[in-house]
């Protein structure tokens, strides 16, 4: 146990042998994985940024600053007549990376021997299910893998103890096929069965694209998450319908790795998406893979996060190792999603709504003249709640007018683009969501208050067709309700209003109703609970309340 850095003898050590023998060997292709039960540790005269080094070193393999800063490190605590020590201390930072930090790999805090078995089977019903094949395959493979093992272990030649992957292969195929004639015109469609995944990721990968205009440029967040990617981190983006998370890692790829894979889920099953991250992971084990993955539009509520779990891991496992980036944008999620639970590795990183100095700024970016510039940022972000894809819209639509002058009629008049958008987000919640969800999201976005959880179950069972209402809750935050903290929780904003545009004026005013009855159940209210009551108990037209 205990721990390693790269400031340890015998990281030293290990990085001479490897060294040794890459140099004596030459002509073979030489990788060496260092694995350790030891957690890493932090070096106490290194700088890497934050860092730990051997995290550094992960990150270095595709990042030339970090893998120069490495460099300088290691050079530092090898002897003075070390070969490694003269290498580092004349290559360029590519050589480097070349030749050393992606052929060394760390593989700390390893599990026990136990944990290693099962891993074994695991990673056998992994290239079993690549295979569509029967997981009762597993015990034979094993037994002919650990034959062969002990056959290699003891050959005398050095250059004969090797176990390559064509062997694995070999003895995965001796294990569990039993030989027969094909006819040659069946071969294509048994090869295209055999990989399922490759096709579809063949399709789907694509380079990252333009962003939309007008761009909404954020600083602190594109900074935030510039840094994680910097730093190879996995980053999952949250936030509800239309927040601006696939613009965020357009920009952010398009402005640190240009070459990034963009992979696009959306539409998918959750089995197609269980095939392409499968085929995804065997592309990044190749090598061939940029320095940064975007996977966007990523489904991850329960059910199907189910069905691509293992998948997902193999890939988010393999771009760490590799040194690769991952950013993932998410159909809703939060800090409580399980993706966020079962990969302790995974940063979330939500998309706030824009503050007013946000939305000032960006309207004199787009035109808007300095003296009218707090008018509209405040307008703007009122009327919009902040919400960026309803800021993009009335940007766009003022900036066309050529940002007049403030009047009375502004304060009153709908904006034609602000209303577009609102219906184009109805007919999303249609698509999206089965009629009694959608009416309870309606119901929702007319409360004048962010919704106690309590209330938001009261509020499920006043609507035919829903059970388990806090079921229902959780599968709505993030996408079409924003969460505030752990017990409230209210609908986004572009559905503000929207019950209007749906329901006739006496289902309001039952709606108003509703609401009214079911705060007022909650017995122990705020300030601005007690004056929802005054509000809703007026709008719902009953003089009792």
């Amino acid at each position: 146990m205990g721990t390693i850095s790269l400031g340890s003898a015998k990281a030293h050590e290990a990085l001479e042998n490897f060294w040794s023998l890459s140099c004596k060997e030459y002509n073979r292709h030489v990788e060496f994985h260092f694995l350790t039960t030891s957690s890493v540790a932090m070096e106490r005269d290194g700088n890497f940024g934050g860092l730990k080094g051997i995290e550094a070193w992960r990150a270095a393999q595709t990042n030339i600053d970090l893998a120069a800063d490495v460099a300088k490190y290691i050079v530092t605590k090898l002897a003075g007549h070390s070969q490694l020590r003269s290498f580092l201390s004349t290559a360029e930072a590519t050589q480097i990376q070349e030749r050393l930090l992606r052929k060394f790999h760390w593989l700390t805090d390893q599990p026990d021997i136990n944990t290693v078995k099962k891993s074994v089977d695991d990673r056998i019903a992994v290239l079993l299910s690549n295979q569509q094949r029967p997981m009762s395959l597993i015990p034979n493979i094993r037994k002919y893998l650990e034959s062969r093992f002990w056959e290699i272990i003891q050959e005398r030649s050095s250059s004969s103890r090797c176990l390559t992957r064509g062997e694995l292969l070999r003895q995965v195929e001796e294990a569990t096929t039993a030989y027969m004639p094909v006819p040659l015109e069946q071969l294509p469609e048994l090869l295209n069965n055999a990989r399922p995944g490759w096709g579809l990721l063949h399709l789907l990968l694509q380079k990252p694209t333009k962003p939309p205009e007008p761009l909404l440029r954020r600083p602190e967040l594109t900074q935030r998450l510039e840094e994680l990617v910097k730093h190879r981190k996995v980053v999952l983006l949250t936030g509800t319908v239309h927040k601006g998370k696939t613009t965020s890692a357009q920009l952010v790829s398009s402005t640190l790795c240009p070459n990034a894979w963009w992979v696009k889920l959306t539409g998918l099953t959750s089995t197609q998406v269980d095939h392409v991250f499968f085929a995804l992971a065997g592309r990044i084990e190749s090598g061939d893979c940029p320095g940064l993955v975007v996977i966007d539009d990523l489904d991850i509520s329960p059910v199907a996060h189910g069905v691509y779990r293992d998948s997902l891991a193999l890939v988010l496992h393999r771009a760490t190792t590799t040194g690769r980036g991952v950013i993932l944008t998410a159909q809703g999620g939060s800090s409580e999603s399980v993706v966020v639970q079962d990969f302790n590795n995974v940063e979330i990183l939500d998309v706030p709504e824009l503050s007013t100095d946000e939305t000032k700024a960006l309207c004199i970016e787009h035109g808007c003249p300095q003296d009218i510039a707090t008018f509209w940022g405040t307008f703007i972000t009122g009327l919009t709640r902040g919400h960026p894809k309803l800021v993009q819209v009335r940007l766009a639509e003022l900036a066309a007018r050529n940002w007049p002058k403030p009047t009375a009629d502004d304060l009153v008049t709908p904006s034609v683009a602000v209303t577009s958008t609102r219906q184009m987000a109805r007919q999303m919640l249609s698509n999206s969501s089965p009629a009694p969800v959608a009416e309870f999201v309606y119901l929702v976005s007319e409360c004048s208050v962010p919704i106690h959880r309590s209330v938001g179950i009261r509020l499920t069972q006043k609507i035919k067709g829903l059970t388990n209402g806090g079921d229902v809750i959780d599968n709505l935050v993030g996408k079409w309700l924003e969460r505030l903290d752990s017990h409230y929780f209210r609908a986004t904003a572009l559905l503000s209003g929207a019950a209007k545009d749906v329901w006739s004026p006496e289902k309001i005013k039952w709606a108003h109703i509703c609401l009214h009855d079911t705060i007022l159940a909650k017995h122990t209210l705020d300030p601005s609970e007690a004056a929802a009551l005054l509000y809703h108990a007026y709008f719902g037209g009953d003089p009792r309340r």
